[in-house]
Parts: C-alpha cells; sequence; structure tokens
C-alpha cells in the first residue's frame, strides 16, 4: 500500500467526489460537518491521505493540540484492501506504520483512533479513555 497525502488544489478539484466517498464514514458522527472538514482542510488542520497499490480509499486525519502535545486523530477510513483476512490485516498494520512515519516527520506527539474496536489491528496502541473504542499510540 502507498499512503500519500492529497494537496489542497487536488482536495478543491475533486471536493465532490471526496466527500461522496467520505460520507458513510463520516456521517456517523454527530459533531461532523462537511464545511468544517473543508474549512480545517484548507488551514492545515486536517489532511486527505490516499491511498493505493494494494488498497484504494482515503485515511481522514484531524489535528489538534492537547496541552503542549500535537495529536492526529483518524477522522475517517474509508476504502478496501485487496486479499483474504490475513493479507487484510498485514496490509493495515503496514498502512499505520506508514502512517505513523508521517505524523512523525510532521511533529505530531499522538495518534489516535476511536469509534470501531481497532485492538485486533493495533495491539501496540494502548486504551485512550477520551473517546468511544479509543486507543493511542505515543509517537
Amino acid at each position: 500500500m502507498i499512503l500519500k497525502p492529497i494537496p489542497i488544489d487536488r482536495i478543491t478539484n475533486e471536493w465532490g467526489s471526496i466527500v461522496d466517498a467520505l460520507y458513510p464514514a463520516l456521517r456517523q458522527d454527530p459533531t461532523f460537518s462537511v464545511q468544517s472538514l473543508y474549512d480545517r482542510l484548507m488551514i492545515g488542520y486536517a489532511w486527505i491521505i490516499e491511498a493505493t497499490e494494494g488498497a484504494e480509499g482515503y485515511w481522514v486525519i484531524s489535528l489538534d493540540m492537547d496541552g503542549d502535545d500535537l495529536v492526529a486523530w483518524t477522522t475517517a477510513l474509508v476504502g478496501r484492501i485487496n486479499g483474504g483476512p490475513k493479507a487484510r490485516l498485514k496490509t493495515m498494520r503496514e498502512g499505520v506504520e506508514m502512517l505513523e512515519r508521517i505524523l512523525v516527520n510532521a511533529g505530531v506527539q499522538a495518534h489516535r483512533i476511536c469509534g470501531r474496536n481497532w485492538t485486533a489491528v493495533l495491539p501496540h496502541y494502548l486504551p485512550y479513555e477520551g473517546a468511544r473504542n479509543g486507543l493511542e499510540k505515543r509517537l
């Protein structure tokens, strides 16, 4: 799998199709609004990362401060991964490792994910009590 942040100009040009792809995941969050995501993307407080080669989809990251720490939240993850269950699990874990490298290079101190129970996929993440099924890894 290859992960690449989508540049702002591409986001603005393809916004309608990106929202259509993301909407099934984002609508589950009662605090979500398309406009607030777009605004955060335009000022650099959120990123959309595209997955290709063995997977296809989008990974939405929102950046927030928690005290002195810059924290990246996985806000949405949509798409599909090729292969059977073991191959998909391997690809997901490798994708998380790639994302963590991107986050470290951006100065992020922690990655958090919540919603679904991700413990089987991310056994090296610790529980984060601030969100339903929350997990966190210090980077």
